[in-house]
C-alpha cells in the first residue's frame, strides 16, 4: 500500500522537480529537503547537503512479530510485568530478532538500564496497546515508515492480530521495495 506523501512530517517539504539539484550547487535548503523527500520514498539517494544516504523503509507487521508479541503478552500477563527476554524467551523468538521492531507501533517497550556497556537491558514488556492488540481488543495501523531507525508515521487500514498471524513471515525484499 503506497503511503500518502502528505502523511510524512513537515520537515520534508512537498515534492518538486529534482532537475535543479542535478545542474547546480546553489540550491536552497528547502529545495534539497524536497528533493530528498522525493528520493527517500523511492530507492534512496545521497543527500546533496551532508552526503549521507537517505531512504524511508516501510514495514508491515508480519506473522513472526505477532507470535513474538503473543509470547511476550502471555509471559508478562495482564499486569504487564517486565520479562527478561534473553533468559526466558524460546530460541525461535531470540533468533527471529523481530520483537524490538514492534516498538515502532508502540506495542512493546524496553526497560531502560542504568549505565552499562551493553546496548540493551534485554528486559521488555508489552504496552497496554500491545497487550490489548494481542488479545483482540483493538486494531492498529498495518504499516510504519522508518527513517534512520525512527518511526515517521503509522498508517494503513486497521489491522487485527489474527490477520497478522495469518500473514507471511519476514520478507527482506518487501522492506527494500520503494515506499510509493
Amino acid at each position: 500500500m503506497p503511503i500518502d506523501p502528505d502523511a510524512l512530517p513537515m520537515h520534508f517539504p512537498p515534492l518538486f522537480d529534482a532537475a535543479p539539484l542535478a545542474s547546480t550547487d546553489s540550491v536552497t535548503l528547502g529545495e534539497a529537503r524536497a528533493y530528498m523527500r522525493h528520493a527517500a520514498m523511492r530507492k534512496g539517494s545521497k543527500c546533496p547537503c551532508c552526503g549521507g544516504f537517505v531512504r524511508f523503509y516501510q514495514r508491515r507487521i508480519n506473522k513472526t512479530m505477532a507470535r513474538c508479541l503473543e509470547w511476550l503478552a502471555t509471559t508478562s500477563g495482564p499486569d504487564l510485568l517486565w520479562v527478561n527476554v534473553p533468559k526466558d524467551a524460546p530460541r525461535w523468538l531470540l533468533r527471529s530478532n523481530q520483537l524490538a521492531t514492534l516498538r515502532h507501533w508502540k506495542l512493546v517497550e524496553k526497560q531502560e538500564q542504568e549505565k552499562s556497556r551493553s546496548k540493551s537491558s534485554g528486559i521488555w514488556r508489552p504496552t497496554r496497546l500491545g497487550h490489548d492488540w494481542a488479545i483482540g481488543l483493538t486494531e492498529i495501523p498495518e504499516f510504519v515508515v522508518l527513517y534512520k531507525g525512527k518511526t515517521l508515521v503509522c498508517y494503513g487500514p486497521p489491522h487485527r492480530f489474527t490477520e497478522a498471524l495469518d500473514s507471511d513471515g519476514f520478507d527482506f525484499d518487501e522492506i527494500m521495495e520503494p515506499v510509493v
